[in-house]
Protein backbone atom coordinates (compact mmCIF):
# COMPACT_ATOMS: atom_id res chain seq x y z
CA UNK A 1 0.00 0.00 0.00
CA UNK A 2 0.94 3.61 -0.90
CA UNK A 3 -0.67 5.12 2.56
CA UNK A 4 2.27 7.24 3.50
CA UNK A 5 3.29 8.26 -0.28
CA UNK A 6 2.21 12.15 -1.56
CA UNK A 7 2.65 12.05 -5.38
CA UNK A 8 2.73 15.05 -7.53
CA UNK A 9 1.65 14.18 -11.23
CA UNK A 10 2.28 16.30 -14.31
CA UNK A 11 0.39 15.51 -17.21
CA UNK A 12 -2.83 13.94 -15.05
CA UNK A 13 -5.38 14.34 -17.66
CA UNK A 14 -3.30 12.12 -20.39
CA UNK A 15 -4.15 8.12 -20.81
CA UNK A 16 -1.38 7.25 -18.37
CA UNK A 17 -1.57 10.08 -16.06
CA UNK A 18 -4.90 9.10 -15.27
CA UNK A 19 -4.22 5.59 -15.17
CA UNK A 20 -1.22 6.24 -12.26
CA UNK A 21 -3.68 8.43 -11.04
CA UNK A 22 -6.64 6.33 -10.21
CA UNK A 23 -4.27 3.41 -9.05
CA UNK A 24 -1.94 5.42 -6.73
CA UNK A 25 -5.34 6.70 -5.46
CA UNK A 26 -6.66 3.36 -5.15
CA UNK A 27 -3.27 1.91 -3.29
CA UNK A 28 -4.07 5.03 -0.53
CA UNK A 29 -1.33 7.68 -2.15
CA UNK A 30 -2.25 11.49 -2.08
CA UNK A 31 -1.89 12.53 -5.49
CA UNK A 32 -1.59 16.10 -6.70
CA UNK A 33 -2.99 16.45 -10.13
CA UNK A 34 -1.79 18.30 -12.70
CA UNK A 35 -3.39 18.63 -15.81
CA UNK A 36 -3.14 21.34 -18.46
CA UNK A 37 -5.36 23.86 -16.93
CA UNK A 38 -2.89 24.09 -13.88
CA UNK A 39 0.04 23.88 -16.05
CA UNK A 40 -0.85 26.54 -18.10
CA UNK A 41 1.40 30.13 -17.54
CA UNK A 42 2.50 33.34 -19.39
CA UNK A 43 5.23 31.57 -21.31
CA UNK A 44 2.35 29.58 -23.02
CA UNK A 45 2.82 25.74 -21.83
CA UNK A 46 -0.52 25.34 -23.87
CA UNK A 47 -1.38 26.20 -27.33
CA UNK A 48 -4.86 27.61 -28.39
CA UNK A 49 -5.99 24.58 -28.90
CA UNK A 50 -5.71 23.16 -25.41
CA UNK A 51 -2.60 21.34 -25.84
CA UNK A 52 0.88 21.24 -24.09
CA UNK A 53 3.35 23.31 -26.34
CA UNK A 54 7.02 24.55 -25.86
CA UNK A 55 9.52 26.67 -27.89
CA UNK A 56 10.57 24.52 -31.09
CA UNK A 57 14.20 24.71 -29.57
CA UNK A 58 13.51 22.80 -26.62
CA UNK A 59 12.37 19.69 -28.88
CA UNK A 60 16.31 19.85 -30.02
CA UNK A 61 17.42 19.68 -26.98
CA UNK A 62 17.80 23.05 -26.00
CA UNK A 63 16.30 23.70 -22.74
CA UNK A 64 15.94 27.18 -21.32
CA UNK A 65 17.63 27.44 -17.85
CA UNK A 66 14.75 28.34 -15.13
CA UNK A 67 15.44 29.29 -11.57
CA UNK A 68 15.09 25.98 -9.36
CA UNK A 69 12.58 26.14 -6.41
CA UNK A 70 13.51 30.05 -6.76
CA UNK A 71 10.84 31.05 -4.06
CA UNK A 72 8.52 32.89 -6.39
CA UNK A 73 5.26 32.91 -5.60
CA UNK A 74 2.79 30.26 -6.32
CA UNK A 75 0.75 30.88 -9.23
CA UNK A 76 -2.60 32.11 -8.82
CA UNK A 77 -3.95 28.13 -10.34
CA UNK A 78 -2.12 27.26 -7.91
CA UNK A 79 -3.80 27.55 -4.42
CA UNK A 80 -2.85 27.25 -0.54
CA UNK A 81 -4.22 23.83 -0.95
CA UNK A 82 -1.74 22.66 -3.86
CA UNK A 83 1.36 24.47 -2.10
CA UNK A 84 0.81 22.72 0.84
CA UNK A 85 0.64 19.01 -0.43
CA UNK A 86 3.17 20.10 -2.66
CA UNK A 87 5.27 20.67 0.21
CA UNK A 88 4.68 17.33 1.54
CA UNK A 89 5.74 15.49 -2.19
CA UNK A 90 7.49 12.40 -2.20
CA UNK A 91 8.06 12.23 -5.81
CA UNK A 92 6.91 14.21 -8.88
CA UNK A 93 5.99 11.60 -11.78
CA UNK A 94 5.98 13.34 -14.93
CA UNK A 95 3.81 12.49 -17.84
CA UNK A 96 4.58 14.50 -20.56
CA UNK A 97 5.24 14.26 -24.03
CA UNK A 98 9.66 13.30 -24.28
CA UNK A 99 9.99 17.52 -24.93
CA UNK A 100 8.27 18.69 -22.30
CA UNK A 101 10.00 16.89 -19.75
CA UNK A 102 12.35 19.72 -18.63
CA UNK A 103 10.20 22.60 -19.49
CA UNK A 104 7.51 21.07 -17.43
CA UNK A 105 9.37 20.29 -14.40
CA UNK A 106 11.17 23.92 -14.39
CA UNK A 107 7.23 25.56 -14.41
CA UNK A 108 6.47 23.34 -11.51
CA UNK A 109 9.86 23.86 -9.53
CA UNK A 110 9.16 27.58 -9.88
CA UNK A 111 5.79 27.63 -9.43
CA UNK A 112 5.31 25.32 -6.33
CA UNK A 113 7.21 24.61 -2.91
CA UNK A 114 8.41 21.00 -4.10
CA UNK A 115 11.21 19.84 -1.14
CA UNK A 116 14.62 19.41 -2.42
CA UNK A 117 14.12 15.72 -1.04
CA UNK A 118 11.62 14.93 -3.72
CA UNK A 119 12.55 12.48 -6.74
CA UNK A 120 11.72 13.87 -9.79
CA UNK A 121 10.46 10.82 -11.80
CA UNK A 122 9.34 10.54 -15.69
CA UNK A 123 8.02 8.17 -17.77
CA UNK A 124 9.49 9.16 -21.37
CA UNK A 125 10.24 6.10 -24.48
CA UNK A 126 13.61 7.85 -24.25
CA UNK A 127 15.86 8.20 -21.36
CA UNK A 128 19.62 9.58 -21.74
CA UNK A 129 18.54 13.51 -22.61
CA UNK A 130 14.92 14.44 -20.72
CA UNK A 131 16.73 12.98 -17.84
CA UNK A 132 19.52 15.17 -18.61
CA UNK A 133 16.92 18.29 -18.91
CA UNK A 134 15.23 17.47 -15.95
CA UNK A 135 18.53 17.24 -13.40
CA UNK A 136 19.01 20.83 -15.11
CA UNK A 137 15.58 22.02 -14.69
CA UNK A 138 15.68 20.72 -10.64
CA UNK A 139 17.37 20.47 -6.88
CA UNK A 140 16.17 17.32 -6.18
CA UNK A 141 17.34 13.43 -7.50
CA UNK A 142 16.00 12.17 -10.57
CA UNK A 143 15.07 8.88 -11.40
CA UNK A 144 13.91 7.66 -15.31
CA UNK A 145 11.42 5.00 -15.81
CA UNK A 146 9.80 3.67 -18.78
CA UNK A 147 6.97 1.43 -17.73
CA UNK A 148 6.66 -0.72 -21.25
CA UNK A 149 3.05 -0.93 -21.45
CA UNK A 150 -0.29 1.33 -22.50
CA UNK A 151 -2.77 2.08 -20.63
CA UNK A 152 -5.24 -0.95 -21.44
CA UNK A 153 -2.65 -3.20 -19.49
CA UNK A 154 -3.93 -4.33 -15.84
CA UNK A 155 -2.09 -4.55 -12.84
CA UNK A 156 -0.24 -7.81 -12.40
CA UNK A 157 -0.51 -8.69 -16.46
CA UNK A 158 2.68 -10.14 -17.90
CA UNK A 159 3.39 -7.33 -19.88
CA UNK A 160 3.41 -4.73 -17.43
CA UNK A 161 6.80 -4.38 -17.14
CA UNK A 162 8.98 -1.19 -16.11
CA UNK A 163 12.47 0.04 -16.46
CA UNK A 164 13.55 2.28 -13.71
CA UNK A 165 17.19 3.97 -13.97
CA UNK A 166 19.02 5.94 -11.68
CA UNK A 167 19.71 9.52 -12.38
CA UNK A 168 21.74 12.70 -11.40
CA UNK A 169 21.64 12.62 -7.31
CA UNK A 170 19.44 9.77 -6.97
CA UNK A 171 20.84 7.56 -4.33
CA UNK A 172 19.85 3.69 -3.86
CA UNK A 173 16.94 5.00 -1.65
CA UNK A 174 15.30 7.34 -4.12
CA UNK A 175 15.77 4.53 -6.61
CA UNK A 176 13.93 2.12 -4.36
CA UNK A 177 11.18 4.49 -3.42
CA UNK A 178 10.41 4.43 -7.05
CA UNK A 179 10.94 0.86 -7.63
CA UNK A 180 8.06 0.56 -4.69
CA UNK A 181 5.64 2.98 -5.99
CA UNK A 182 5.64 0.79 -9.43
CA UNK A 183 5.80 -2.46 -8.01
CA UNK A 184 2.68 -1.43 -6.04
CA UNK A 185 1.07 -0.87 -9.08
CA UNK A 186 0.97 -4.45 -10.12
CA UNK A 187 4.92 -4.13 -12.56
CA UNK A 188 7.09 -6.19 -12.99
CA UNK A 189 10.03 -3.57 -12.00
CA UNK A 190 14.00 -4.13 -13.44
CA UNK A 191 16.55 -1.59 -13.53
CA UNK A 192 19.04 -0.36 -16.21
CA UNK A 193 20.99 2.43 -17.25
CA UNK A 194 19.61 5.45 -19.67
CA UNK A 195 21.93 4.76 -21.94
CA UNK A 196 21.53 1.34 -22.34
CA UNK A 197 17.69 1.82 -22.78
CA UNK A 198 17.97 4.24 -25.32
CA UNK A 199 19.81 1.34 -27.22
CA UNK A 200 17.35 -1.24 -26.45
CA UNK A 201 14.28 1.57 -27.75
CA UNK A 202 16.06 2.07 -30.92
CA UNK A 203 15.50 -1.48 -31.99
CA UNK A 204 12.44 -2.51 -30.59
CA UNK A 205 10.54 0.81 -31.30
CA UNK A 206 12.55 3.04 -33.57
CA UNK A 207 13.75 0.12 -35.82
CA UNK A 208 10.78 -1.91 -35.59
CA UNK A 209 8.44 1.63 -36.46
CA UNK A 210 10.82 2.92 -39.49
CA UNK A 211 11.62 -0.36 -40.90
CA UNK A 212 7.86 -1.20 -41.45
CA UNK A 213 6.87 2.32 -42.38
CA UNK A 214 9.59 2.53 -45.24
CA UNK A 215 8.76 -1.53 -46.55
CA UNK A 216 5.02 -0.01 -46.52
CA UNK A 217 5.72 3.27 -48.40
CA UNK A 218 7.93 1.61 -50.93
CA UNK A 219 5.36 -0.78 -51.76
CA UNK A 220 2.60 2.01 -52.03
CA UNK A 221 4.60 3.60 -54.16
CA UNK A 222 5.20 0.60 -56.45
CA UNK A 223 2.35 0.40 -59.56
CA UNK A 224 1.31 -2.60 -60.64
CA UNK A 225 1.91 -5.06 -57.27
CA UNK A 226 -1.28 -5.21 -55.75
CA UNK A 227 -2.74 -8.06 -58.00
CA UNK A 228 0.17 -10.29 -56.67
CA UNK A 229 -0.59 -9.18 -52.66
CA UNK A 230 0.41 -12.49 -50.85
CA UNK A 231 -0.77 -13.91 -47.54
CA UNK A 232 2.21 -12.54 -45.51
CA UNK A 233 1.87 -9.34 -47.19
CA UNK A 234 -1.86 -9.20 -45.92
CA UNK A 235 -0.41 -10.61 -42.47
CA UNK A 236 1.91 -7.57 -42.50
CA UNK A 237 -0.45 -4.84 -43.34
CA UNK A 238 -2.97 -6.71 -40.64
CA UNK A 239 -0.13 -6.61 -37.58
CA UNK A 240 0.81 -2.51 -38.91
CA UNK A 241 -2.37 -1.22 -38.81
CA UNK A 242 -2.12 0.55 -35.27
CA UNK A 243 1.49 1.29 -35.45
CA UNK A 244 0.71 3.10 -38.57
CA UNK A 245 -2.68 4.75 -38.22
CA UNK A 246 -2.87 5.23 -35.03
CA UNK A 247 0.94 5.67 -33.52
CA UNK A 248 2.55 6.92 -36.49
CA UNK A 249 3.32 11.04 -34.94
CA UNK A 250 4.45 9.23 -31.31
CA UNK A 251 7.08 6.96 -33.47
CA UNK A 252 8.51 9.41 -35.90
CA UNK A 253 8.54 12.28 -33.02
CA UNK A 254 10.44 9.27 -30.59
CA UNK A 255 12.71 8.51 -33.82
CA UNK A 256 14.26 11.97 -33.71
CA UNK A 257 14.43 12.53 -30.13
CA UNK A 258 16.89 9.31 -29.08
CA UNK A 259 20.32 9.68 -29.99
CA UNK A 260 20.91 5.88 -30.27
CA UNK A 261 18.26 5.67 -33.14
CA UNK A 262 21.25 5.96 -36.46
CA UNK A 263 23.34 4.13 -35.10
CA UNK A 264 21.16 1.37 -35.08
CA UNK A 265 20.18 1.91 -38.26
CA UNK A 266 23.78 1.91 -39.30
CA UNK A 267 24.03 -1.69 -37.20
CA UNK A 268 20.97 -3.05 -39.41
CA UNK A 269 21.73 -1.60 -42.66
CA UNK A 270 25.16 -3.60 -42.40
CA UNK A 271 22.58 -6.93 -41.53
CA UNK A 272 20.53 -6.46 -44.98
CA UNK A 273 23.93 -6.24 -46.57
CA UNK A 274 25.10 -9.30 -44.92
CA UNK A 275 21.57 -11.05 -46.43
CA UNK A 276 22.48 -10.41 -49.90
CA UNK A 277 26.27 -10.63 -50.19
CA UNK A 278 26.75 -14.26 -50.13
CA UNK A 279 24.29 -17.56 -49.16
CA UNK A 280 26.63 -18.08 -46.60
CA UNK A 281 26.69 -15.00 -44.80
CA UNK A 282 22.97 -14.74 -45.43
CA UNK A 283 22.71 -18.29 -43.73
CA UNK A 284 24.52 -16.77 -40.75
CA UNK A 285 22.31 -13.98 -40.23
CA UNK A 286 18.83 -16.47 -40.64
CA UNK A 287 20.45 -18.36 -37.86
CA UNK A 288 20.82 -15.71 -35.52
CA UNK A 289 17.30 -14.28 -36.51
CA UNK A 290 16.13 -17.79 -35.65
CA UNK A 291 17.23 -18.04 -32.25
CA UNK A 292 14.06 -15.86 -31.09
CA UNK A 293 12.87 -19.10 -31.09
CA UNK A 294 15.12 -21.26 -29.47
Amino acid sequence: MLSALTVIVAGAKGRMGRLFCAEMEEKGATVLRLGREELADGQKLLSEAGHLTIDPSAATGAVEETPRNSGGRVCARFDEEYAELARKADIVLLCVPVALTGPVAARIAAALPVPDSAVWADICSVKVEPMRHLARAVRGPVVGTHPLFGPSAKPGAPERRTAVMAGERAEERHVALVERLFSALGCVVFRGTPEEHDRAVAIFQSLNFLTSAAFLSLAAKTPGITPYMTPSFHRRIAASKVLMMDDGELFTGLTFQNNEVRATLSRFTQCLQEFVESPASAAVELESARSWWK
